[in-house]
């Protein structure tokens, strides 16, 4: 009876929850968190973990294409099919919302681990 009732108690625990940081508490200082819609660039960003590092180019396709790098070294937060969240400074974040004004795309380029 003892047993029976051990296992029932044991079966209706609730698991402890992993500790979750929030993103805030996650950033650098003096930076923000960025999401940038699947959407926005112009080829997927495959592969990419959090931690990684990645730099952002913005193209414009078309006839007269063109192109120019608009932020370096961003720490990749998050990453999945709707967007990708990274760690950037303001002046980096005004760069890539002004190209993105301007009808550009962007290109993520992930930087080596080593």
């Amino acid at each position: 009876m003892l047993l029976a009732l051990a296992l029932v108690t044991r079966q209706t625990e609730t698991p402890p929850e992993a500790h979750v940081v929030p993103l805030s508490e996650a950033l650098d200082g003096s930076t923000f968190a960025l999401a940038v819609p699947t959407a926005w660039l112009g080829t997927p960003a495959i592969g990419v973990r959090p931690r990684d590092r990645i730099d952002l180019i913005a193209v414009r396709p078309g006839d007269r294409a063109s192109g120019y790098p608009v932020a370096y070294d961003l720490r990749v937060m998050s990453s999945d099919d709707r967007a990708l969240i990274v760690q950037i400074d303001e002046a980096s974040a005004i760069a890539v919302a002004l190209a993105r004004s301007s009808g550009m795309l962007l290109v993520p380029l992930l930087q080596s681990a080593r």
